[in-house]
């Protein structure tokens, strides 16, 4: 029962994870599921559902398919609307349902491929993983299947961003600011995985001379480009107090071919077993927040880790963790805690809680409040309650 939460919601799922990361590519994204789950992915974690199009469709899927397969139905109304909406790409997505029975869906992506000429792939979702493992899939896939094979050498001072979902950052001009900080740092960008992007620019992606993960969604993605193109990778969010430090594991990497985690250097260079400051969230994002903050207060920080992470991304005071009773235990001695607000029963009452909102785990609570981290000045007012103890 430890896994149970009784006190806060759970992450969104893999399948939004997955839409998420697809939204803007110009694909089609089917998920086998019963009608009315489109409300699910699109609507309550989605926020671009209402601005921008994207061809994002529920198969359906109902009682008798279920119990007698009927696969035919699938294909035959996937290439109809891929024949009509002519998708650069089709991505299929599995759901509980069809899992539990045992779709073949990688028969049915070569049987759609066939038919239509059209790139069809498969991303094995469920709906029992967190929206950390979805995304990172569906950014796997891409990174396999949408990026051109190129002999072109490698473009001097140029960058992937891979992970960039409004499910980890959601506040409004955050991939502008983004982009801007690494422009301004002297940097190229060579393509955008995946908000506010062209997707055009992801086929050359392999003419990156480094790849900047800003969430752990975009760390399988980045393996893919290694293993391709031998395209070193940089974890880590220019967040204000931690952006030099960030841009100069760039630059290294880009020089000597090295992967490096430079978050994991700024919390690991601390010596005291006990813990002045707590972050929880997804792991790069939370990780580069709390390097900023070792640097700002001189303090132990640890972070807290309850989405679903590679171990490679987790060491020392980054701690992942499984279920409410862990998330206690990991924060029971912070006396500051950065956070979702919907995370405030977990939090010990001594502590003092800095809210940092979260898309994935609390939606559309507490929206309006969203912070651009890539913004120094929203990231300073945090930093600053931070060491000030202040609450909102």
């Amino acid at each position: 029962m430890r896994q149970v939460y009784t006190q806060v919601p759970c992450y969104a799922g893999d399948v939004s994870g997955a839409a998420s990361a697809l939204y803007e590519l110009g694909g089609m994204v089917v998920i086998h599921d019963p009608s009315g789950c489109n409300s699910t992915y699109n609507t309550h974690d989605e926020t671009r559902w209402y601005d921008k199009e994207s061809l994002i469709f529920i198969s359906g899927l109902n009682d008798m398919d279920a119990i007698v397969g009927n696969d035919e139905k699938l294909v035959d109304d996937v290439v109809e609307a891929a024949q009509n909406l002519h998708p650069r790409f089709i991505a299929l997505c599995n759901s509980p349902i069809p899992y539990i029975i045992g779709t073949d869906f990688e028969g049915l992506a070569e049987m759609i491929a066939d038919q239509t000429g059209v790139p069809v792939f498969y991303i094995p979702t469920n709906g029992l993983h967190d929206y950390v493992d979805g995304a990172g899939r569906a950014f796997e896939a891409v990174a396999e299947m949408l990026v051109d094979d190129s002999s072109e050498a490698k473009r001097a001072h140029s960058v992937n961003i891979l992970g960039l979902t409004p499910l980890d950052f959601d506040a409004p001009d955050s991939a502008a600011s983004l982009e801007q900080r690494l422009i301004d740092a002297g940097w190229q960008i060579q393509s955008n995985w995946a908000l506010d992007c062209d997707p055009e620019a992801i086929r050359d992606a392999g003419c990156a001379a480094v790849n900047l993960v800003v969430s752990s969604t975009g760390w399988r993605a980045a393996k893919v480009l290694k293993a391709r193109f031998g395209t070193p990778a940089v974890a880590g969010c220019p967040v204000d107090g931690f952006g030099e430090t960030l841009f100069d594991a760039l630059e290294r990497s880009a020089r000597d071919g090295q992967t490096r985690l430079p978050y994991l250097d700024g919390i690991q260079s601390q010596t005291s077993d006990e813990v002045q400051t707590a972050v929880i969230g997804e792991v790069v994002q939370a990780g580069s927040i709390a390097a900023a903050c070792a640097v700002k207060q001189r303090g132990p920080v640890r972070v807290v880790v309850p989405t679903e992470c590679s171990k490679a991304l987790c060491a020392g005071q980054v701690i992942s963790v499984n279920g409410e009773a862990a998330v206690k235990t990991a924060v029971g001695g912070a006396q500051t805690v950065m956070a979702d607000r919907l995370y405030a029963p977990l939090i010990p009452d001594r502590a003092k809680l800095i809210p940092l909102h979260h898309f994935a785990f609390s939606g559309r609570i507490g929206y309006d409040r969203a912070v651009n981290l890539f913004d120094n000045g929203e990231f300073s007012n945090l930093a600053k309650e931070i060491k000030n103890g202040n609450t909102q």
